[in-house]
């Protein structure tokens, strides 16, 4: 399966010292530079060897802001063309990133499309775009950076929830007390979950294909557990303590009948 590789490189850059650079490739130049090295992990590897401003790309329907290209040389006679974009603009320019995040901090609440609309301006399907668009991005590589702080001792588990009459299981995956996966799935079965908890295997191959998992902390339920082993199969199983405590003491309390 080809995997899309994003050619969009987010800057960790204010608004106002993003517009003073913009214009002037040397000071800009400079600024790139000292991100390289205090955020290598944003940038391709390979652009320790070099780069060059290959453009400028400009959206005027959408914003004024403008973003600058680079193009960065591999060893082998072939290059690529990034997009450097300003972390104070939501991708595709949908807006600033503060006045979005206001307004898709009252869906955390459950709070119509069409009430977000009335408060913070735009239609209703702007908004519905701008929550869907959350889910572009690769949770691992988001929540973890550092190959060296992703943890290889996971825990995974179903969280059972409902969406009007129909119950759903949203397969989350958690080590080091970050999120790493949440899919949801319609089924229990192993099946089911081998699609929902594969997600966090493919986006973890994606961007670190080097990286082992050591153990997988379950509570216990077949299908989780057969699931974990088919994707990790070298991977230690544990059980989880408190749901083998409760396993125990619910065994222990059942009435044992004596055959006379």
């Amino acid at each position: 399966m080809s995997i899309n590789i994003s050619r969009t490189i987010v800057l960790p850059i204010d608004e106002d010292e993003y517009n003073t650079l913009i214009t002037n490739r040397l000071q800009y130049r400079k600024k790139i530079d000292a991100l390289i090295e205090q955020h290598p992990e944003i940038f391709p590897e390979h652009i320790t060897k070099g780069y060059s401003f290959s453009g400028m790309s400009v959206n005027t329907e959408k914003s004024d802001t403008l973003r600058r290209l680079i193009r960065i040389k591999h060893p082998i006679n072939k290059y690529d063309d990034y997009l450097l974009h300003p972390c104070y603009e939501m991708p595709y320019l949908r807006g600033k990133t503060i006045e979005v995040s206001d307004g898709l901090f009252l869906r955390k609440h459950n709070t119509p499309y069409d009430a977000i609309s009335y408060v913070k301006g735009r239609d209703a399907m702007y908004w519905y775009r701008a929550e869907l668009a959350l889910s572009h991005y690769n949770i691992v590589g988001t929540s973890i950076k550092h190959i060296e702080h992703l943890p290889s001792d996971i825990l995974i588990d179903e969280h059972h929830s409902r969406i009007g009459r129909h119950k759903l299981y949203i397969c989350t995956t958690v080590g080091d007390n970050c999120f790493l996966g949440a899919s949801v799935s319609t089924n229990i079965d192993q099946a089911h979950l081998l699609k929902s908890y594969g997600v966090f295997k493919d986006e973890l191959h994606r961007i670190y294909p080097q990286h082992i998992v050591q153990s997988i902390n379950t509570d216990g339920f077949q299908s989780t557990c057969n699931t974990a082993k088919q994707l990790f199969p070298k991977a230690q199983m544990l059980r989880c303590f408190l749901h083998g405590f409760l396993k125990i003491k619910s065994c222990g309390t059942k009435p044992i009948a004596i055959g006379l």
